[in-house]
């Protein structure tokens, strides 16, 4: 059996005052608990929020340096293009030989940016791949785009390099068989007369 509580109101009401100071002690010190915790909470946040920042910082400038890369390899590009027209033009009127050399030099930069570009890929989806993991960022979709632009420049250069060799192809087998016309139209010493030799 519980005992039963004292009928004396001056005893009830100090009870009473004695309970409210109790709860008031508990109420505060709860409050300091969770001020301490939402303190540490926003201290740890603001320190990963500022670690963010300076990664996309980061991340921002590399993205600047890989669109003037970009932008360099454009021009490169665009330069290879005209190059190309006016070799085009110029086709018939070129020795044979030294046409074969520029573009087997040609197509070794070609190779040689094909390579770059491959690089620029992988280091592009090695920025997507860290991008992903932080945080889902706008610039993802920004590299993404840069990415399938490379990978489109780099299919373009591959084509342009198959084209080539399939013209030093050509080119060869047309010096061959001019070497082979000229062979058989040129008489040879032992058909000369004496006359003919001196």
């Amino acid at each position: 059996m519980t005992p039963k509580p004292p009928k004396d109101p001056v005893l009830l009401q100090q009870q009473v005052i004695y309970f409210k100071s109790e709860l008031a002690k508990f109420k505060n010190k709860v409050k300091h608990y969770q001020n301490d915790y939402h303190y540490s909470l926003i201290e740890e946040l603001k320190e990963k929020n500022s670690k963010l920042i300076e990664e996309m910082r980061g991340n921002k400038h590399q993205i600047e340096r890989l669109k003037t890369e970009e932008e360099r390899l454009a021009n490169e590009n665009s330069q290879l293009r005209k190059e190309l027209t006016e070799m085009n033009q110029q086709f018939h009127s070129t020795d044979l030989h030294h046409k074969i050399d520029e573009l087997t030099k040609e197509n070794e930069h070609l190779k040689l940016l094909n390579e770059q570009l491959k690089k620029k890929v992988t280091m592009l989806e090695q920025l997507k791949d860290t991008e992903s993991n932080t945080s889902h960022s706008p610039h993802l979709e920004q590299i993404e785009k840069q990415m399938d632009d490379v990978l489109e420049k780099s299919f373009a250069y591959e084509e342009n390099l198959n084209a080539k060799m399939v013209l030093i192809q050509f080119l060869e087998g047309k010096l061959n068989a001019l070497s082979e016309e000229i062979d058989t139209l040129t008489p040879s010493k032992e058909n000369l007369s004496p006359d003919d030799k001196e």
